[in-house]
């Protein structure tokens, strides 16, 4: 019982996500993200709601991160690259999330809503530069970008998520990123 709580409590109060590796995908406690985003949720007493949730957004992020580790290949893009020239990408964006209800904030930690990208197309996806059409090969939202960016890395920009993570919340994920995020372009 007490091994449990302890596990509970670091599940709930840690942003590290070497600390917590185990505990984040372990079924006893799939329902961390319930009592996160419950309105009980409260790790300090006497916080202000946007501390609340800024906590809030903090373990969401790890638990994803620790999620999506644990679907290989470490890269979903061109199956090879090592971990470490790769991160942890949100599909649907969490600035997108965050303006959403409470009870939608779920999204922050779910592995679906996830690819692990290669740091620098991480980085071009979170500035809506690229983008994953709806046969899941990857765009520009402008032809100029592509030309430079073929220019700078000497890369074919040919590339599709590979198949074995394309399941269905994956693909709804990609599609509400491109109706909503960017029906600016």
């Amino acid at each position: 019982f007490l091994d449990f709580n302890k596990v509970l409590l670091m599940a709930l109060e840690s942003i590290d996500i070497n600390e917590t590796k185990e505990i984040d995908n372990r079924e006893d406690i799939k329902w961390i993200v319930d009592m996160v985003l419950s309105p009980e949720y409260e790790i300090q007493k006497n916080i202000s709601e946007p501390e609340r949730n800024e906590k809030r957004v903090q373990t969401l992020r790890r638990i994803f991160k620790n999620r999506l580790r644990s679907i290989p290949p470490s890269d979903h893009l061109f199956w090879e690259l090592p971990e470490d020239m790769c991160e942890a990408a949100h599909i649907f964006p969490v600035s997108e999330i965050k303006k959403l209800d409470l009870q939608y904030w779920y999204m922050i930690a779910d592995e679906n809503n996830g690819l692990n990208l290669p740091t620098q197309i991480h980085k071009l996806y979170d500035s809506n530069k690229i983008y994953f059409d709806q046969n899941w090969w990857l765009n520009f939202t402008n032809e100029e970008y592509k030309n430079h960016l073929s220019i700078m890395f000497n890369f074919n920009w040919n590339y599709k998520i590979i198949n074995s993570i394309l399941n269905e919340k994956r693909k709804s994920y990609i599609n509400k990123y491109n109706k909503e995020v960017l029906s600016i372009w």
